[in-house]
């Protein structure tokens, strides 16, 4: 789980430029932005956070089917989603 939690992390800073250029020089531009810095960082913060709160106890549900049935795992899988 912490390896995962790491993983998201890591793999969601090389698009916080991208999604910075996003919204307050392209949406600027057009005239669509209503956002403030603080707000997009709190936005991004609570990204994070709900990703956290509903995707790593889906995640340790996952893994714990796998382990408990082996390699019949995909029934199980499909009554748990």
């Amino acid at each position: 789980m912490l390896w995962i939690s790491a993983l998201m992390i890591v793999s969601s800073i090389p698009s916080l430029p991208w999604s910075y250029y996003y919204t307050f020089v392209l949406e600027e531009k057009h005239g669509f932005n209503k956002s403030t810095k603080k707000l997009w960082i709190m936005d991004q913060i609570k990204t994070w956070v709900l990703v956290a709160v509903f995707g790593l106890p889906i995640l340790a549900g996952f893994l714990k089917i796998v382990d408990w049935a082996g390699k019949s795992f995909v029934p199980w899988l499909m009554l748990f989603m």
